[in-house]
Formats: C-alpha cells, structure tokens, sequence
C-alpha cells in the first residue's frame, strides 16, 4: 500500500510541475513522435520476415533475428546506461514519516518494471512473431519469443540501472564498460568467435521449450537481488557524501591558459559540463554514437545516407551541446553579462569547445577505416561540413533560445528549456545533404556531390572570423532578452 502511494505522488509531482505545461508543445511534439515511432516499428514487425528470408543466408528469418538479440541485449544494456535516468526518491523528506526502509528500496527497484516505454520494443516483436515465428515453428514458440522479447527488457533494465549504481560516475568505469562491449563486437568482426551464431542457435531453441521461459525470467531475479544488496550497504546519504569527497578532484587544465580569456573561459565551461550530469551524459553518450558507424557504413547504403551517417557520428556532440550552448550559463548568465569579459571572448571559445566536440568523436571514429573500406572520405567530408558551416550557424541560433536549463534537474528524458527552435534548427543541417544529392544524382552530378559538400565546410572555415564577428553582433543584439528569459524559473 505505501509503495502504491509512493507511485502515487510520484506522477502528481510530474503533472504538477509549472514546467510541465509550459513545455506542453514540445511533449505534443514527442508525443506525436511516439507514435510515429509505434506505428514505424509495428510495420517493420509485419515486414521484416520477408526482408529476412531474402537475405542469402542458410538460416530463417527467426534465426536471423535470434542471431542479433545477444548484441540488442548488450546495445539495451549500454544504451539504458547512458540515457536512461535513474529511479530516485527524496529520502530526506520520507525518512521523516513512519515508512519502512524496505518500502522505498522496493519502490527504487521496480518502478522503472511498469513503465511501459521499457517495453517499447514489443511493438515490433509481437507482430513479428505472429507472422513469422508462427509459421515456422508454432503459436507455442511465437509466446516463447515473446517472452523471451520481455525477458530481456527486463534484465536489460535491472542490470544497467545496478551497474549505473555501482559506477556512480567513475571515469575508468565507463570507459571499461564500453571497451567490454566493443571488444565483445570486435571479436565478430574479425571472425574470432561468433556471438551471432551462439545467439541463434540458444534463442531458438529456447522459444520452443517452455521450461527455458521460466530460467531466463527467473534470470532477472539477479540484477534484482544486487541492487537490494547494494542498498542494504548504500542507503543512508552519508555514504554518497563520503563517496564524493574522497573521488572528488579539481579540473586542471593549465595548458588552456596560453589562450588568454578565451581558454579560461573554456576551462570554466568544461567545469560546467563535468560537474553537472545533465551536461556530462553528453559526453558518455558520445561513445555511442561512435557506434553508428556499424548500421551506415555497410555496403547496403548509399554515398548519401553513408555522408548522413558520419555527419551523425562527427557532429551529433556538437548538436547536442551547441542547441543550448548558452543556455547551459542561465544560472549565472547576468554574471556573464556584468564581468570584464567580451562577448567576441565568449563566442570564440564556445566556438573551439564545439569544434573540439568534432574533432574528439571524428578521432574515435577512425577505427572504422580497419573494418570498411573508403571510410575516411565520409569522415572528414563530415568534419569539414560541421566545422565550417553547422557550428557557426548553431551559435548564431542559439541565441534566440531564452528558455532556462537548470543543470540541477535530471540528466536523462529532460526537456527543459526544449523549444521549437531546436527541432527547427536541426533539419537543415542533416536535410542538406540528403535534398543536395538527389538534385545532383538527377542531373549526372553526384560525383561532386562530397567536393561541394566538403567545399561549403572549407569556406566555412576560410571565412570564421566573418561568421565570428556576425555572430558576436547577434549575441550582443540578444543578450539582454537572453538574460530575461533565463532569469525565469519553472
């Protein structure tokens, strides 16, 4: 009964929150994307038994699928990690009341279990199984898969919500976590031992045995059991607090100090994102991205959707920070505006972060080039085009965003200080590209197609200071109204 209250007030706090109406067209917006994404994945579902049996392969469609739900078990895993937040409850305040212990540790632990965005991925699973795995194998093996489907979003979630517990925002941690993962791909790349066919050859048997149901749901019990166990020696504040003292170190960045106010600006800025979570999941999820490469880069797609992709991996950072590149200073924004700093000082060195925010995922990236071939034309293609002409253009932009981020919310599903304007301001920089080749493709030009994308990239470049200076004149006709929205709170 408490925990049910507990869910209770949990949903009340959502909807009454000033910011939730105030947003109201931007969670239209993602509501309506929603369903496009539901309707999308139920006819892929429907479809992709043909799409499969097409494929020259000595395997099924149900074992093609099976052969990759090891790696979308690991994808879930990494993906729930770096964007999924974490389920919290304000013990200070429910501590005070008479509620066990156990109540709130049982209300941590499985409320993410009845959200059903956690199960998004059953709209494509169950009308696959209908029309593919019942044909093949029987209505009693259909039920097995889909079990099988929920089984793994369940484990899924418990295990990467224990190991986000666990790592508690250690740098080291991360970065073995994703280099486990990436050495489990690379051993299928380079034909060392095949996940995929372990996959298959399991999953497939397991959907037609029903007492292998019952061991893998019994499974989730696991990640379950170690998050209780974890709690039973993480719960009281006290210990957070000892953990963030002892692991806290300051940032040293003294090589910025030869730039002058421009690299203390920088250092003050990278400061921002590494001790606030909203900011620095921007730049785990850049390990992601990376990974983008492995659905683009194949053989399959075209020069536009290749170019589509690496502009994806490159500059996706660089999108995501630079849509509220000042936003992210509304706290202190009037700060900004009344020190000795200039606003070309500003500019510039929010100008050289997001360009560092290409360079370090096109460096990642380049690993790309032992796997497929003609790779770094793309990629540097891309790095041309973001550099030059998407980051000064987001700059210029993101001046009209007034919508205040505060940096103390949730790191993960928050759109505050989300707009139109920033969907907006997407579609040009990724519908260029891909509206640019058809029109060279019909007229026999698509050979030029990466000298003029790459080309705008390098005038971009060419002419920085002059896309600067317009820049720095826009900032200093908004910032005032800039500062008068940020000063709002929701």
């Amino acid at each position: 009964m408490i925990t049910a209250t507990l869910f209770k007030q949990s949903f009340l706090k959502t909807v009454r929150k000033q910011g939730f109406y105030k947003n109201m067209w931007v969670n239209i917006i993602m509501v309506l994307f929603a369903l496009y994404m539901l309707v999308s994945f139920f006819l892929l579902g429907l479809t992709l038994g043909t799409l499969l049996s097409e494929i020259p392969v000595k395997m099924d469609p149900v074992q093609i699928l099976n052969a990759g739900l090891l790696y979308m078990m690991l994808l879930g895993i990494l993906m729930r990690y770096f964007v999924q937040p974490l389920n919290t409850v304000d013990l200070h305040v429910y501590q005070m009341l008479p509620i066990p212990r156990k109540s709130l540790v049982n209300y941590l632990i499985y409320r993410p279990l009845i959200n059903p965005i956690n199960y998004f991925w059953l709209i494509f699973l169950i009308p696959f199984a209908i029309k593919t795995v019942t044909p093949l194998y029987g209505s009693i093996a259909a039920f097995g898969f889909i079990i099988t489907g929920l089984t793994i979003s369940m484990f899924d979630l418990q295990l990467a919500t224990y190991i986000k517990r666990l790592f508690a925002g250690s740098l080291l941690k991360i970065i073995g976590f994703v280099v486990f993962i990436a050495a489990i791909v690379a051993l299928e790349v380079f034909d060392i031992f095949s996940i995929a066919k372990l996959s298959s050859a399991y999953f497939t048997y397991a959907i037609q045995h029903p007492w292998l149901w019952i061991v893998q749901l019994a499974l989730v019990l696991v990640p379950i059991g170690l998050q209780h166990n974890y709690f039973k020696n993480n719960y009281y504040i006290d210990t957070y607090m000892k953990k963030d003292v002892s692991t806290h170190r300051e940032m040293r960045l003294s090589f910025l100090d030869r730039f002058g106010k421009v690299g203390a600006i920088i250092t003050l800025e990278l400061k921002l994102i590494m001790r606030h979570k909203r900011t620095k999941s921007l730049i785990w999820m850049c390990f992601l991205y990376v990974f983008f490469g492995f659905l683009f880069f194949v053989d399959i797609q075209t020069d536009m959707m290749k170019l589509t992709g690496a502009i994806l991996i490159v500059g996706l950072l660089m999108l995501s920070y630079g849509q509220w590149v000042f936003s992210w200073n509304s706290s202190h924004f009037d700060a900004i505006l009344t020190k000795n700093t200039t606003a070309r000082d500003f500019v510039l060195a929010n100008y050289f972060l997001m360009l560092a925010f290409c360079l370090i995922p096109f460096v990642l990236s380049l690993f790309y080039l032992f796997i497929f071939n003609g790779v770094f034309k793309y990629l540097f293609v891309s790095l041309l085009y973001c550099a030059g002409f998407v980051i000064p253009m987001m700059i210029y932009f993101a001046t009209f965003n007034s919508k205040r981020v505060d940096l103390n919310n949730k790191s993960a599903m928050n759109y505050q200080g989300t707009t139109m304007k920033n969907f907006l301001v997407v579609i040009p920089v990724m519908l260029l590209p891909m509206v640019l080749y058809p029109i060279l493709n019909i007229f026999g030009l698509s050979a030029s197609f990466f000298n003029i994308v790459g080309g705008l990239g390098i005038v971009g470049i060419l002419f920085a200071p002059l896309f600067i200076n317009v820049c720095v004149k826009q900032f200093n006709r908004r910032k005032y109204k800039m500062a008068d929205g940020f000063r709002e709170i929701e």
